[in-house]
């Protein structure tokens, strides 16, 4: 900690310096920048005023030569006039190429050109000593008008260089004193600083002392590894643990030992602990020991870091846990032993209560259908009409005998634990089903439609006639008083299954209300008719032990429609009862 603020004071103190250095550096080169400028324009000053006399000069041989040139007019007075007015010419353009940043001084260039050329033309009338005189006196004006302007430029320009050569001055004065005022403090800021890292390493030295009484005589096992992953020291609790010499542990690394299985939960905490996401991490591992056995430990992982945040070194606490595991696990099989016995009993349970609401609902209907026969039979007065109802009680009565037989089969096969798929005609189960509910078809003078283009199903036989059984003897009982019944079976392939629909007319259902109730066992939806809620919960049950689904859509005083999906004979040939 005193190191990073050390390091930290010293680097704000240099970072102080050179901005310090560089702004009095900046400024000091700008003082003298101006001080060259103001110079140079002093010079300049010099230039413009030693430009205005040549021009003065000029303008005066000029005028004088205008003037012979008027008195005799010969080619050389000509000449001599001509090469006058050139020069001037010139020197006014120089002058005024010096003075382009002078406004003043450029419109009284421009007066001083005008009244030149004024005088010139009028030259001719004048007489010439006095002409000369006069214009002399004139232009002298001017030009000392110029001269002025510059002097009181070159006074100003002159005050600016001295100004600046004082803030100068006075700027390299400050500069050595702040500089002598922060080497200073920053000599005794180091000399504090070194003070205090002596009194940490005091501190520091104490501290690692008890450290390594702690580490190395725990009670658990310690180690300290690198960033890397490497051993860089443990405690002999390890050792123990491992089975292996504190110099070969110190050889290899972590994963040298970690069980396959759980190195790559423990790399990905270890990059979150290294990322900062988080402080510590603690996992159940297990290690691989010397001698080829499991240890199971407690890992408790934390990170020491640099003083400037990278990774430094991993402490690690390892607490043997495997005597627990041991435990736990012979306890989780005993708890899985008791599970699996529960369940099969459960299940028992469960084929036992299904298959007696199988057997009670299954032959109630044969033998009410007999009894109403027999009804029947008592008032019918022909023959042939007595004729008729006697072949259908037998028909019934050998329906019936059917079903005990094939509720004995069942019986048998769920005392084997197993049921076989057969190969089922859809049509002739129907057909079975229809004629165990001749009666109540006759009854209710029934239409039923059937449109079977998928004809056979791999599904146990008893089973599917149950089905249909029920699914025809509720579409009967809860057929409306105001329509005819009508009941329509349809099959079709959908890829590897097979759907069949049974579709009525009856009163059907209020699915809102009624609907996570539908396949419940005992759950009635309409008073008055002789139902136990039972047959609905059987046909459910028969069909999801053998890998198929049921689903259905209903609307009341409109009808109802069963959607049955039942598996290929190629994914489940066999199954469990249920």
């Amino acid at each position: 900690m005193e190191n990073r603020r050390f390091y930290r004071q010293l680097t704000g103190g240099f970072i102080f310096v050179l901005l310090l250095g560089g702004a009095l550096t900046w400024y000091s080169c700008r003082t003298i920048t101006g001080m060259e400028d103001a110079h140079g324009w002093v010079r300049h000053t010099f230039v413009v005023i030693s430009q205005a006399n040549e021009a003065n000069e000029s303008l005066l041989n000029t005028e004088a030569s205008r003037l012979r040139l008027t008195v005799s007019n010969t080619p050389m007075q000509r000449g001599i006039f001509e090469n006058h007015s050139r020069q001037f010419s010139a020197q006014i353009k120089n002058l005024k190429r010096l003075t382009s940043d002078n406004p003043l001084q450029q419109r009284q260039i421009d007066s001083l050109v005008k009244y030149a050329g004024l005088r010139i033309a009028e030259m001719n009338a004048w007489n010439t000593k006095a002409s000369l005189d006069h214009y002399k006196e004139a232009t002298d004006h001017w030009f000392n008008r110029i001269i002025s302007s510059e002097e009181s430029l070159l006074a100003a320009r002159k005050a600016q260089s001295d100004r600046s050569g004082t803030i100068a001055r006075i700027v390299i004065a400050c500069s050595a004193v702040i500089c002598f005022a922060f080497l200073a403090a920053f000599f005794s800021l180091i000399r504090r600083t070194f003070k205090a890292k002596q009194t940490a390493r005091e501190e520091l030295a104490l501290s690692e002392s008890k450290f390594h009484s702690a580490f190395e005589y725990s009670g658990i096992g310690m180690a300290i590894v690198s960033a890397e992953g490497n051993w860089v020291n443990i405690n002999s609790r390890v050792s123990e643990m491992l089975g292996y010499r504190k110099k070969e542990l110190l050889n290899m690394t972590f994963q040298d030992i970690t069980h396959p299985d759980d190195l790559n939960a423990d790399l990905v905490l270890l990059n979150k602990l290294h990322s900062g996401e988080i402080s510590f991490y603690q996992m159940e591992k297990r290690y691989i020991h010397k001698e080829g056995f499991i240890v199971w430990v407690l890992l408790t992982v934390s990170l020491i870091r640099h003083d400037d945040g990278t990774p430094n070194f991993h402490i690690a606490q390892i607490v043997d846990i495997t005597a627990v595991k041991e435990l736990l696990e012979e306890l989780q099989l005993k708890n899985q032993a008791l599970s699996v016995t529960t369940e099969q009993l459960n299940k028992e349970v469960l084929q036992l209560h299904d298959f007696n609401g199988i057997v009670a609902h299954n032959l109630r209907g044969p033998a009410a259908a007999i009894v109403n026969l027999v009804d029947l039979l008592k008032v019918e007065t022909s023959e042939v009409g007595r004729k008729e109802l006697l072949d259908l009680v037998e028909n019934s009565a050998s329906a019936l005998n059917s079903t005990l037989k094939d509720l004995m089969e069942l019986l048998e096969i769920r005392l084997n634990r197993t049921i076989a798929k057969d190969t089922c005609g859809i049509e002739d189960v129907v057909s079975r089903a229809m004629q165990l509910l001749q009666a109540e078809i006759v009854k209710s003078k029934a239409d039923i439609i059937i449109n079977f283009e998928t004809p056979q199903v791999n599904f146990p036989k008893a089973y599917l006639e149950s089905v249909f059984y029920n699914l025809i003897s509720n579409s009967l009982k809860y057929k409306s008083r105001e329509r005819k019944p009508v009941i329509r079976m349809n099959s079709r392939s959908e890829g590897d299954k097979t759907l069949i629909t049974f579709e009525d007319n009856g009163i059907g259902i209020d699915m809102e209300k009624n609907g996570k109730d539908m396949f419940k066992f005992s759950k009635v939806f309409h008073k008055g008719y002789d139902s136990k809620g039972v047959g609905l919960y059987i046909t459910k049950n028969q069909i999801e032990a053998c890998g198929g689904t049921i689903t259905v859509e209903s609307q009341p005083d409109v009808g109802t429609q069963f959607s049955i999906t039942l598996p290929s004979s190629e994914l489940s040939p066999t199954f469990q009862g249920i």
